[in-house]
């Protein structure tokens, strides 16, 4: 979309344009005379009494005949520029002197004198595209801000500058001549801008005859590939999950990085040379797998050959990373002289999750894809390092996460950082506040509750007769409708418990889900967490009461995310458990009979609770419709994740081989006897559920 600049009262809308001829990468001019450099947009700008403004568009600016010209070195037109106060006759020419230098004249004759308040360059910088990034005049610096100050808007005003430079996203933006600077904050003007402007000589007054000259030059930042070949050892691409020998995240072939091209990139403004694994025994990025890929490694080191350096700069991206602000690692730069600094790398400071990432305070989003399973992403992060010849990188991996690191690189320049700008919405004579009410009217024509036939249970348990769902006491088919309760939403005041049963009713649902109750419902002791806890359970009896009067019937998972006790399941290690372990602690719950008894001494307590309201335990409830034994993970995704818990899968297998007297001759062939091996473990274990 192209840019829009208001007036005090009022605005210009430009349509978009075919671009020049010009040759190069980094600018363009469209036929209206707009020149777009990255995502820097500058034109003419004419501000007319009471600061009507007006700029060369389709509406106001008619070339001459066979204009604009243009070729792959330079571009020219003429033409009658329209503005409130008067015609100027515009020339503009723009040369290219080298890929990167370009010399912009421009004139503005009149017949007539045109009232004008301001006549100027403009310089358009799109917020979201510069909140956070710098722009430095001779010995001015200013940083655009990503949150608006009324009393800030005006960020800079200088009478002359010899020349400026603006941060864009792959190169330094510099631009000499023209009289003055002015740059300021245009949201002031309800416009999601920072402006820049730069005065025409003369720019103000009865003009019959103005003009200006500068030079813009779009100057790489100053940035040198290390390469990593000596340290990889995985691949992007991952043909086999789980092997612990394929390539990123080694989760297979729908949840890697085989879209990320190899071979030289600027992403963020850094050079990286990305190694092609095809051309290095399969091998392009360094891999730190923690407890989820056994047998990677914890450290690893990368030679520099001499290099001075202002900034480190590292590409990479975390895998199942901590649940909250951590160190996952460090990166440690060794200097020529024997001396070395350490810098830690956080979750959430310096990196993310590759899966749907967001930007952190030093790591850019710089790379997004998408493979078969996520929107994925790499961030760049830069170190500062003393500026003095670096002859070593080391990277150290604290565990805690999957660290994945594709490129390094050195920086002279200050990296480009952008900041997130606030979105606000505020009530106007476009936008009112709508207020949804949720609960329906009561016999009203979106009252579905007639639908339920009250209470639930009323005709006994539900059974299967002839592959269909029907109760003891009625044959007839019955179809369920429901919704899911998560965590604290199953836990509910009295009151709201009731309005939560009239709405669902009201919306025709016969069934709910309780789902990731399990956690909260019990108390936890140093030892133990399979009691219920009598206040968590009393909100629970109550909400099944309200839904039972209602004629809804409940859905459980007997395990969802209980989370054990440290040291209570010893094959799970003895470590603090989190969400982040549930596919752990259900492989042990398959194959560890301690597991499994603390899986029974739950489900028994839970089972046996008679809820005050009803009357009945959860074991005799009608109402109980559907029970899940354990919710998501097969034994496949589960059984290696965690190295105490694999430990005892390893044991377990080895016997399951002696006892069969089976020998595999190669890893396909142990492969397919794990798969054999572990359904017969997944199958065991469910029909010891179902018994008990």
């Amino acid at each position: 979309m192209k840019r829009r600049f208001m007036s005090l009262f009022g605005a210009l809308l430009l349509p978009a344009c075919s671009v020049s001829a010009l040759d190069s990468t980094r600018l363009s001019v469209d036929k209206w005379g707009e020149i777009k450099a990255g995502d820097a947009e500058i034109s003419v700008i004419h501000f007319g009494p009471e600061w009507h403004s007006a700029m060369p568009g389709e509406r106001n600016f008619a070339p001459e005949k066979g204009y604009p010209q243009n070729s792959a070195k330079n571009w020219s037109s003429k033409g009658v520029f329209e503005t409130k106060s008067g015609k100027f006759n515009l020339e503009q020419s723009v040369t290219m002197n080298s890929p990167e230098d370009f010399t912009v004249n421009i004139s503005l004759k009149a017949d007539a004198p045109v009232e004008t308040n301001e006549l100027a360059l403009i310089i358009s910088l799109p917020a979201e595209k510069f909140a956070g990034r710098i722009l430095k005049a001779d010995d001015a610096t200013v940083t655009f801000p990503a949150e608006f100050s009324e009393e800030k808007a005006v960020l800079l005003r200088k009478d002359s500058v010899s020349s400026f430079s603006i941060q864009c996203q792959d190169f330094r933006l510099v631009i000499s001549g023209g009289k003055g600077l002015l740059v300021q904050d245009d949201r002031k003007y309800k416009q999601d801008n920072y402006g820049i402007r730069i005065k025409f000589e003369p720019s103000n007054g009865q003009i019959k005859d103005a003009s200006i000259s500068f030079n813009i030059k779009t100057l790489p930042y100053d940035t040198k590939t290390i390469s990593l070949k000596s340290a990889v050892n995985f691949d992007f691409k991952d043909d086999l999950a789980s092997d612990c020998k394929g390539g990123w995240t080694d989760q297979g072939p729908e949840n890697d990085l085989r879209m990320f091209k190899p071979g030289a990139q600027t992403l963020g403004g850094v050079a990286f040379d990305i190694i092609n694994p095809a051309a290095n025994s399969g091998k392009s990025c360094i891999v730190f797998g923690g407890d989820k890929i056994p047998g990677t490694p914890s450290k690893a080191s990368v030679e520099v050959p001499s290099l001075n350096m202002k900034y480190l700069c590292v590409l990479h991206a975390l895998g199942w990373p901590p649940a909250t602000k951590a160190k996952i690692g460090s990166v440690i730069v060794t200097y020529a002289d024997g001396t070395s600094k350490s810098f830690p790398v956080s979750y959430t400071v310096d990196a993310g999750n590759w899966w749907s990432p967001e930007s952190t305070p030093n790591g850019e989003v710089v790379w997004t894809g998408e493979n078969k399973s996520s929107y994925v992403g790499l961030y760049m992060s830069s170190f500062p390092v003393e500026n003095k010849p670096v002859v070593k990188v080391d990277f150290e991996n604290d565990g805690n996460s999957i660290w994945m690191i594709a490129g390094l690189s050195a920086s002279n320049d200050e990296i480009p950082k952008l900041k997130n700008i606030p979105c606000y919405v505020v009530e106007s004579a476009n936008w009112k506040p709508f207020e949804y009410a949720r609960d329906v009217q009561k016999g009203s024509i979106l009252d579905f509750s007639f639908l339920l036939d009250a209470p639930a249970g009323k005709y006994g348990k539900v059974i299967i007769k002839d592959g269909k769902f029907v109760f003891e006491k009625n044959s007839k088919p019955q179809r369920f409708y429901g919704t899911n309760l998560c965590f604290t939403a199953n836990f509910l005041s009295k009151e709201v418990s009731e309005r939560l049963a009239d709405r669902l009713a009201a919306l025709g649902y016969n069934s709910v889900r309780f789902h990731h109750f399990d956690n909260q419902l019990v108390k936890k002791t140093a030892t133990s967490s399979v009691d219920l806890n009598p206040a968590e359970a009393d909100k629970l009896d109550y909400l099944v009461k309200c839904f039972k009067d209602k004629g809804i019937y409940m859905t459980i998972d007997v395990y969802i995310s209980r989370i054990p006790v440290k040291g209570e399941i010893p094959e799970l290690g003895d470590k603090d458990l989190s969400l982040l372990d549930l596919a752990s602690i259900k492989a042990a719950m398959l194959i560890s009979d301690t597991a499994m008894d603390n899986f029974e001494a739950y489900a028994k307590n839970f089972f046996n609770h008679v809820n005050p309201y009803t009357g009945l335990a959860w074991k005799d409830e009608p109402a109980l419709c559907f029970v899940s034994l354990i919710n998501e993970d097969t034994v496949f995704s589960g059984w290696d994740r965690s190295p105490s818990v694999k430990a005892v899968y390893d044991a377990k297998f080895k016997e399951w081989l002696a006892s069969k007297s089976i020998v595999p001759a190669n890893d396909g062939e142990r492969s397919k006897y794990m798969s054999q091996f572990l359904i017969e473990i997944y199958a065991k274990a469910y029909k010891r559920m179902d018994k008990f």
